[in-house]
């Protein structure tokens, strides 16, 4: 049964039993050249819409190698643009606390309410960090306008 008042979040209410699952190897994989082109393109339109554009890469209940490329070459792109990125995929918090995820990809409602969360504050820091740069910025100015 879909709520549809919840605007397309559908909570899971499932606690992962399961282990942490771990790579025993690396893995390599064909990346897909469409992909990252349209991830780029999508980069570009949001910058030209004058869209403001956030990259999340949301927790696993796994312990895998940091470095997939596809992650890497995603940062790289984003940070070409100067997107923000941020890789959750990892996070230590998450993977010491199984109860938050319903399966190894995918958190339940509990862990997806306390990732909002970091969500939120995370974009609440890089604002004020961008707006204390723009003071800074627009204080140099006036005061080199002083000055002259």
């Amino acid at each position: 049964q879909i709520n549809w008042g919840e605007k397309g979040y559908v909570p899971m209410t499932e606690v992962w039993k399961g282990p942490l699952l771990y790579d025993t190897f690396a893995v390599k994989y064909q990346l897909d050249s469409n992909k990252i082109n349209t991830y780029e393109s999508f980069i570009k339109d949001c910058i030209r819409s004058k869209v403001k554009l956030y990259i999340f890469l949301s927790p696993k209940y796994e312990n895998f190698n940091k470095n997939e490329q596809s992650v890497v070459i995603g940062q790289s792109i984003a940070k070409k643009y100067r997107i923000p990125f941020f890789d959750f995929t990892y996070d230590p918090y998450f993977r010491n606390h199984k109860e938050l995820f319903a399966d190894e990809g995918h958190l339940n409602d509990n862990g997806a309410k306390i990732y909002t969360e970091w969500v939120i504050d995370s974009i609440m820091k890089n604002e004020k960090q961008i707006n204390s740069i723009q003071d800074q910025v627009n204080t140099n100015n006036i005061y080199s306008t002083i000055s002259r």
